[in-house]
This record gives C-alpha cells, structure tokens and sequence, in this order.
C-alpha cells in the first residue's frame, strides 16, 4: 500500500501481510492528521499512533509466531471534528 486518507469520520483499512517468517518484524509507515484527527498503525497487537499535523514517522515492532506466515497491518483514523483527516503512506512491513 503507498497511501491512505481518511476523512471526516472514523474508518480503517486492513491487509493480511503473508509470506512471512517467524520472529522479529517491523511495520514502519509515515502518518498525519489534520482537524483534531489521530492516525493509528497496529500489528499483532502492538500499536503506534500520531496526532501530529506533520509527517511522523510510527514504527510498531512485532513477533511472528512459530508455525505462522502473516500478519494483519491495520490503519485506522479518526476524526474527533468534521474536516478531520488522517493520512497515512510508505507503509513497509520487514524483518528486523
């Protein structure tokens, strides 16, 4: 995925990740929001999140389990007023 923009209400996009080896792992993306809106990025369990109205760069580290081969990369925004966005892009999922 390169980019996501949600806009004036809550909403989210998710992607099973496969192919992957068990063990260590890194989900990096860059995310903004506008509006008094948040960008979270969450993997496996494990969370980054930005209010930030300039480009942040969230890393969320995460494990794959023995006998497993995916994750599940889930972007959500939020929109605490109408006009909100959060804007999500250069998402990468890597070994670490």
């Amino acid at each position: 995925m390169r980019r996501l923009v949600i806009h004036d209400e809550a909403g989210a996009a998710q992607q099973t990740i496969s192919g992957l080896s068990p063990g260590p792992h890194r989900l990096v993306v860059w995310g903004k929001a506008t509006g008094r809106a948040r960008a979270r990025a969450q993997v496996a369990g494990q969370a980054a999140e930005t209010g930030s109205e300039v480009w942040k760069r969230m890393v969320v580290d995460f494990e794959v389990p023995a006998g497993a081969q995916t994750a599940v990369v889930r972007l959500e925004g939020a929109a605490v007023e109408s006009g909100g966005t959060a804007v999500f892009d250069d998402v990468f999922v890597s070994r670490r």
